[in-house]
């Protein structure tokens, strides 16, 4: 079960977001940046923090 589990996990997308301000806090989404980096598998978490200025999705 647990291999099954991990392996659903792997096949979510993950937005890895950058900020120009390294330590960025969004407290209303329970975000903070460390070092301007953020991930998240939330689509609605990940459009809500690039309507921030200075915040922008990393290509892969």
């Amino acid at each position: 079960m647990a291999g099954t589990a991990k392996a659903a996990e792997n096949t979510e997308k993950v937005y890895k977001l950058r900020s120009a301000n390294k330590f960025l806090t969004v407290s209303a989404l329970g975000v903070q940046f460390m070092k301007g980096k953020f991930q998240t598998t939330d689509p609605a978490v990940a459009k809500a923090l690039l309507d921030f200025v200075g915040v922008e999705l990393e290509e892969e």
